[in-house]
């Protein structure tokens, strides 16, 4: 999976990288896991970072946040202000026996030229 953004771009004032954990998960995973609470964690792979693991942020930089909805399966990671440096690999890895991870590429393009 993919993402990309414009730093500076008003729309992109602050980035969210949703996953479906039932959409990393296979049948075998699905089945006997997702009735249970399973702990989400995201890391930057950059520096091998753990940014969040649940709700709960571990990065100093204020503008990463995890965020789940109660009652869904979406587990986000949002990031404020996009810059240059955040472009690369985060992996949401879930808590299971074995655990799962899920890389997803994030590329942060330069400000928006206006003509």
């Amino acid at each position: 999976m993919t993402f990309s953004c414009a730093a500076g771009d008003m729309k992109c004032e602050y980035l969210r990288i949703v996953l479906e954990i039932s959409h990393i998960m296979d049948s075998t995973y699905r089945s006997g896991v997702i009735g249970f609470a399973v702990d989400v964690s995201w890391v930057r792979h950059r520096d091998i970072h753990l940014l969040t693991v649940g709700r709960y942020t571990y990065t100093s930089d204020q503008r990463f946040e995890a965020i789940h909805s109660p009652h869904t399966e979406d587990w986000t990671l949002r990031i404020r202000y996009p810059q240059r440096k955040d472009s690369g690999i985060y992996e949401c890895q879930i808590s299971t026996t074995p655990p799962i991870g899920h890389p997803v590429y994030l590329t942060v393009v330069g400000k928006l030229q206006r003509h």
